[in-house]
């Protein structure tokens, strides 16, 4: 599943003629499931992973999930940062954008 959703986020973004590599992506929620800061198995640090793989500036924000526990020593240029909470606008646009391309997958399939 995770490969699938970066996936998906890296054909919204092309979608807008953007490219994945050097694109700052935020990911909404780390925990491994809602109204807990327990971040083990969370598919998010997978997503979070592949998507530092492919060369995205990723940050999260989770209101319980202080900081993520995970193995940087592959990143030693980089480290998990806590982004403020998005706007409402940001978040309007996540959803517009979720929407195309889940309506442009169903079309391919």
């Amino acid at each position: 599943m995770p490969k699938r959703i970066v996936e998906m986020v890296a054909n919204a973004l092309n979608d807008d003629k953007k490219a994945l590599n050097g694109s700052r992506v935020l990911i909404l929620g780390a925990a491994y499931k809602s109204d807990t800061d327990d971040t083990r198995h969370s598919p998010a640090i997978a997503i979070l992973d592949l998507l530092r793989d492919r060369h995205a500036e990723v940050v999260y924000h989770d209101p319980l999930v202080e900081r993520l526990d995970i193995d940087l020593s592959e990143w030693a240029e980089w480290r998990a940062v806590k982004a403020p909470p998005p706007s409402t606008a940001a978040i309007r646009t996540c959803a517009r954008s979720a929407a195309k391309s889940r309506r442009a997958g169903a079309t391919t399939r």
